[in-house]
């Protein structure tokens, strides 16, 4: 029993690892995704058929030389189905619905009052579930201290607290519903940065002018923001702060986490009174060879909130059609 077990997750795994590569290089046919993703040809084959079968994956022009025979490419089906990805943050609902392989069919924004969030949330989730009939699942990430889906505080809508909304929510629409915490959905965006994440320590700096610096870290593809869920609860330095430069203030504080956490990924989000430029330059220029991250600078927080509820909406919907 424990065998069938072992063998399911690993078929698991590499379903996940051959469909993500298909997610972000579209059209590519089964030795791409056997060579990139380094499993075997068999095993690539396996994923692609099963999922032709059920229709998530489709076929498209083959590819090759002139002469000879020609590769058949893969895409995935657009109209298998789509998600709900809403991101609540002062006093908004922004919100997009995406194809499982990824593509925005739709995105707007709506305003909501503190004392009627969950209201309107519902009001939100029926009116997109009205206009597009194949929703799969729905993610949702709010600010916050939230765990498996229960808001347990949240300083931004306090109607929330104790309340089990991912079971709510779930059972009200009937399909796989996530709710968590904005930053701690980051490593699901770490996937974009390095797709051996789950395997490092990745630390995400929020260097901003009103509020500071603030630092979280994911190690093995799990995030420790602290309790509340904000970026400053893994540190924070306030403004105003000795007589440095601000950008002197960003430098040794990313030197002063760097160091800390040991990090081998490091992932920056900011406003423009931030040099991410100089800022890695001096961090290169002090660091040992041996200790130096990889350095990306992020599209923004938003951005990589609806990133990270892509990727936990493919991964419920392959859990989904699993079980």
């Amino acid at each position: 029993m424990k065998e069938k077990a072992s063998l399911s997750l690993v078929r698991h795994i590499n379903s996940e690892i051959v469909l993500t590569y298909l997610q972000r290089h579209p059209n590519a046919t089964i030795p791409e995704m056997s060579r990139e993703s380094k499993l075997s040809l068999p095993t690539v084959t396996r994923t692609i058929n099963s999922s032709l079968a059920i229709g998530l994956v489709q076929t498209t022009a083959r590819k090759g030389e002139e002469k000879g025979r020609k590769a058949q490419c893969y895409a995935f089906n657009d109209d298998f189905g789509c998600a709900l990805l809403l991101l609540i943050k002062d006093q908004r609902i922004l919100l997009q619905v995406v194809t499982i392989g990824g593509k925005i069919l739709h995105r707007t924004q709506v305003n909501i009052a503190k004392d009627e969030v969950l209201s309107m949330l519902q009001t939100t989730i029926e009116k997109q579930l009205a206009a597009f009939q194949n929703m799969k699942c729905i993610c949702i990430t709010l600010p916050g201290h939230i765990r498996d889906g229960f808001v347990y505080a949240s300083h931004a809508f306090p109607k929330l607290n104790g309340l089990d909304l991912q079971n709510q929510l779930a059972e009200r629409y009937k399909m796989p519903v996530s709710v968590m915490d904005s930053v701690k959905a980051l490593p699901y965006a770490g996937r974009e940065y390095d797709k051996d994440f789950r395997k490092k320590v990745v630390l995400f700096l929020s260097l901003e002018v009103e509020d500071g610096c603030g630092a979280a870290c994911s190690m093995l593809g799990k995030t420790y923001p602290g309790t509340t869920g904000s970026f400053g609860d893994l540190y924070t330095l306030p403004f105003p702060f000795a007589r440095m430069t601000r950008q002197q203030k960003y430098t040794r504080f990313a030197q002063a986490m760097v160091g800390m956490t040991n990090a081998d990924t490091v992932v920056f989000y900011g406003d423009d009174s931030a040099d991410f430029q100089k800022i890695i330059e001096k961090l290169t220029e002090e660091l040992p060879a041996y200790a130096l991250p990889k350095f990306y600078v992020a599209q923004g927080l938003i951005h990589d909130n609806f990133q990270a509820m892509k990727n936990i909406a493919f991964d419920n919907v392959l859990d989904s059609i699993e079980n």
